[in-house]
């Protein structure tokens, strides 16, 4: 329940009250310092009565109460967060799992992979260092450049627009048909206390290698 304060005029609260299905609780309530009335009104989601609920924010702060909020609450309604959760320490994996929560993870790819162990093996015997994200994703862009110029050309932009995916070296892929941004984004949550990818799978004959 989330309580929010705002002075409202009679003729506007009538109003409200006329709303069928208004999706907040109003009432009256006198503040012993004030003289003045206000109104309060309280949003108020029944349990189980939505289909998830989508934090879209990254701030450890929205995804900690996000967790609290839902953890409270005692139902069954999916939380959706966002990857970047991952980096922030005092949110708790098992806590994540307890609750199912799902995460959007544009970045995500599988460390277990051959791609990923020969990229890895590369940069260490030449860097002397062990690949993190920048490494993946410069990597990722490079072999999509090479992938989309061999398939469609130097016009490659209008190429891609055909709606077929992109299979990715380490990272899932791409698909954009009419869109500008990436559709083809991945949806991870823990299980038996490893993520796991859990949307649909790349459809084989859909995709260029």
């Amino acid at each position: 329940t989330a309580v929010y304060e705002s002075d409202i005029p009679e003729e506007i609260l009538d109003s409200l009250l006329e709303i069928e299905d208004y999706p907040m609780e109003l009432r009256r309530k006198e503040n012993p310092r004030d003289p003045d009335e206000y109104f309060e009104e309280l949003l108020v989601i029944s349990p189980d009565s939505i289909g998830h609920m989508l934090t879209s924010s990254a701030k450890v702060v929205f995804a900690a109460n996000s967790l609290s909020a839902i953890n409270v609450r005692g139902d069954s309604i999916p939380l959706i967060g966002r990857e970047e959760w991952l980096s922030h320490t005092s949110l708790g994996f098992d806590q994540m799992e307890q609750l199912d929560v799902s995460m959007v993870a544009p970045t995500f790819y599988d460390e277990t992979s051959s791609a990923y162990k020969t990229l890895r093996r590369k940069i260490i015997t030449k860097f002397k260092t062990t690949p993190n994200q920048y490494h993946v994703i410069g990597y990722e862009l490079i072999t999509y450049f090479g992938k989309v110029l061999h398939s469609y050309g130097k016009y490659f932009q209008t190429g891609v627009r055909d709606g077929r995916i992109v299979k990715g070296t380490i990272l899932q892929g791409t698909q954009f048909s009419t869109s500008n941004d990436n559709q083809l984004v991945p949806i991870i949550k823990f299980q038996d206390a490893q993520l796991q990818r859990v949307d649909n799978k790349l459809n084989p004959g859909n995709e260029h290698e």
